[in-house]
């Protein structure tokens, strides 16, 4: 079931190898901001700033803050102000345009030549060049460092040739028209302080390019930025930036209220009203990419369970009241989807439609699966920008009706990571998409690749019967030459090709999905391929 939200804001698996699987509850969630009326450092009229600091509430705790190993949303919040990459988006149309570089040409399908800005330097000195670049490249793909961003790139990425100081050309060993789209997540660190110190300083002292640099981070507590008056670009209107970590929704209101908090990231849906009406702040919602689902253990990696088998989680999927937690769990920011892609995404296809709410049919395939008595499961979440704990609820009340009886578990948001990658994430548990952060199917896919940072549903053993089978099937989905209407030179989109790689998944595995939620922040969509009623990814 997936379900994709509104935000609120200021201003695969291997698609070779079968014995893969997922269902969702998908709901697309939009992002809802609230921000104080007066904050602490707010520009006047005439552009300069009437206070000097501006401090936000973040909701879950920051993994790290090495650029090229950063997975949470809020580690990114931080570092976006920190450090840049070659490409950046257009904040009205999130195109991808040209940033660190001053320009790229795109000559033929696998080359990609970069021109650099020139003067540009890192905010410990040293100087932001094609060697950078190079380096960056070389260190995002190596195994150990464990980049989710790298592991997208390692297996397209064929060469990174220096020209000349300020030109990069990079040769990709297919056809690759979303890199510009991943490059945007793609940001550098200072090669000299990096070979000399380590990639676990890194971790904790982030350099980079960006208008703002590091004060101080205090794992836990907060992040501290101050304006960097060296910056290459126009300077920003704050001179401090203040990231708390604030995990209690009540306690960041209370904060927001008080004055001392001027931006919380994400409200509570049964708060917007109050907000609003106080003299303190406003409210401010936007769609955004983000899916929520719940994943079910289709292969065992949890154990032998009732989930792999396939008419149980088809019952799943009817069994659950997307609409229903979209519009009361949610609030109205959110709304079901099909696929755990959001209809911002390009790639979305509208045809798919989410699993009606049919809990009669729930209970009849339960039977013919042979549990006419249902069955107990667990179902873990972990805190996220909302009552997760409250959405687990729901959910498990609607798993009750048909006679699944879902033990409820909650798991540090530090623990997720872990449990998925080492495949104790448990029979089912919710999750949140973000289309590996991008605006494109083709890269929303990527943490189904065999051996990714959050690949959950293939097996080792899957992987050692046709180790090469996903690469055939990507190469095979990024054959641009069948269809060169939709391959534009700068942007290199997917269209068709987007929907014949989902069309390439075998149609064995189904999702249950709430919907693209509209919660402060993102809001997604999803293509999916699937057999019979399955409408969602057919794993």
């Amino acid at each position: 079931m997936d379900v994709a939200r509104r935000r609120t804001d200021s201003g695969g698996r291997d698609p070779g190898a079968p014995a893969f699987g997922r269902t969702r509850v998908l709901v697309a969630l939009g992002m809802v901001f609230a921000i104080a009326c007066q904050p602490t450092a707010g520009p006047q009229a005439t552009g300069a700033p009437a206070a000097t600091k501006l401090t936000f509430a973040q909701p879950s705790a920051i993994d790290t803050l090495d650029p090229q190993r950063a997975s949470t949303a809020t580690a990114y919040g931080v570092l976006i102000n920190v450090h840049e990459g070659l490409i950046t988006r257009d904040p009205k149309t999130m195109q991808p345009v040209p940033s660190l570089a001053a320009s790229y040409t795109n000559p033929d399908p696998t080359t990609w030549i970069f021109k650099l800005r020139s003067g540009v330097k890192f905010q410990n000195g040293e100087p932001f060049d094609a060697q950078v670049v190079k380096f960056g490249l070389d260190r995002i793909v190596k195994p150990e460092l464990k980049s989710a961003t790298g592991a997208v790139l390692q297996p397209i990425l064929d060469k990174v040739e220096v020209q000349d100081d300020l030109t990069v050309r990079i040769t990709t060993k297919v056809p690759a028209p979303w890199l510009l789209e991943r490059f945007a997540r793609v940001w550098f660190v200072p090669p000299k302080e990096t070979a000399e110190k380590g990639d676990d300083y890194v971790a904790g002292h982030p350099v980079g390019t960006g208008p703002y640099k590091l004060v101080e981070w205090v794992p836990g507590q907060r992040v501290a930025l101050t304006r960097n008056e060296e910056y290459w670009g126009p300077k920003p209107a704050y001179k401090d930036l203040v990231f708390r970590e604030i995990q209690e929704s009540a306690t960041a209101i209370s904060e927001l209220v008080a004055g001392s908090v001027d931006i919380i990231g994400f409200v509570p849906a049964d708060q917007v009203e109050a907000i609003d009406r106080s003299s303190a702040a406003k409210v401010r919602s936007t769609e955004t990419q983000v899916v929520l689902e719940v994943a079910l253990d289709a292969v065992g990696r949890s154990g032998p369970n009732p989930l792999q088998n396939k008419l149980v989680r088809q019952a799943v999927n009817y069994a659950v009241d997307r609409t229903a937690i979209a519009k009361n769990i949610l609030g109205g920011y959110s709304r079901p989807v099909a696929t755990f892609l959001s209809p911002l995404i390009f790639g979305y296809d509208a045809s798919i439609q989410p699993y009606p709410h049919d809990p009669a049919q729930a209970k009849r395939l339960l039977t013919e699966a042979g549990y006419p008595d249902g069955f107990d499961t667990e179902l873990k979440f972990f805190p996220l920008a909302f009552d997760t704990k409250l959405l687990a609820q729901a959910i498990s009340s609607d798993l009750a009706k048909i006679g699944v009886r879902a033990k409820l578990t909650q798991i540090g948001s530090s623990e997720v990571g872990p449990a998925i990658q080492s495949g104790k994430a448990g029979p089912m548990f919710i999750l949140m998409v973000e289309s590996a952060g991008s605006f494109d199917a083709a890269l929303a896919f990527s943490n189904l690749r065999p051996g990714g940072a959050s690949t959950y549903y293939t097996t080792q053993a899957a992987l050692l019967r046709d180790p090469e089978a996903h690469v055939r099937r990507r190469r095979q989905a990024l054959r641009l030459d069948r269809f060169p209407a939709h391959r534009s030179q700068h942007e290199g989109r997917l269209v068709a090709v987007t929907g014949r790689y989902l069309a390439s998944l075998p149609g064995e595995g189904e999702v249950a999905r709430l919907g693209p939620a509209r919660w402060p922040g993102r809001a997604r969509r999803s293509a999916a391929a699937n057999d019979r009623p399955i409408t969602l990814m057919a794993q």
